[in-house]
């Protein structure tokens, strides 16, 4: 990150560095036209005060910058790795986006949530499961996964005997982030996992209430700082 983050300042650095290091020409006057000497430092071991902040802009401290060999470089093959390491930083940050994630039209001060059923979930699970989340006054429920905030991937089984006999109720909740990456042109979507929990008793009001009222404190009250912090 932190090359990422000043690269913008190699481009003048490295004209610094340039005019700092550049070989030193010295004029030597003779009998006929004046002549122009080269004086070159390049085969110098490089001084750590002279490109402490340069090697900083490569994640390189003062030891690292000895142990390597980065300080028997010449100044110009220290410029040009510098120069290198910083376009291809730029290059990689052009084609690799960071994941995109969340609503991009989502009603202010509301939560927006999916649901996500496996076919294995009792009917009243499922049910029992919506009707508790469309009781919360500040969240909607959506029907696209990438519209919302956060998906909940919900299965729901009755603890049921051989004999038949339903002995209680248990739930698995998976908290998911919708989210989609991109490379250059190309997007794809992808889920970041956030948690789970699952949640189990004789009766099925109370392992819903408890569900519900735990994911609401864990994971959605954490959305709801979040939407208030970036609309104010």
């Amino acid at each position: 990150m932190a090359l990422m983050a000043k690269v913008g300042w190699c481009a003048i650095m490295l004209t610094l560095v340039s005019s700092v290091h550049a070989p030193a020409q010295v004029q030597k006057k003779t009998a006929g036209k004046p002549a122009i000497k080269s004086t070159s430092n390049s085969t110098k071991e490089l001084a750590w005060s002279d490109w402490g902040f340069i090697a900083s802009i490569l994640g390189v401290d003062e030891a690292s910058f000895r142990e390597t060999g980065l300080s028997k470089l010449s100044q110009d093959q220290l410029t040009t790795l510098v120069g290198r390491a910083a376009a291809a930083q730029e290059k990689a940050k052009a084609v690799l986006q960071p994941y995109l994630c969340g609503p991009t039209n989502a009603p202010k001060g509301r939560l927006q949530i999916f649901v996500k059923v496996s076919d294995t979930t009792a009917a009243e699970i499922a049910s029992g499961i919506r009707d508790k989340l469309r009781a919360m006054s500040d969240l909607d429920l959506v029907y696209n996964e990438p519209q919302a905030q956060l998906a909940l991937e919900v299965l729901g089984l009755k603890n049921e005997l051989k004999s038949g006999y339903v002995s209680g109720y248990t739930i698995s909740i998976s908290i998911i982030r919708p989210c989609k990456a991109k490379m250059g042109q190309v997007e794809w979507p992808i889920e970041l996992h956030e948690g789970h929990m699952i949640f189990t008793g004789d009766v099925l009001a109370t392992v819903i209430n408890t569900a519900v009222a735990n994911v609401d404190t864990d994971n959605f009250e954490n959305e709801r700082k979040f939407n208030a912090s970036i609309q104010k």
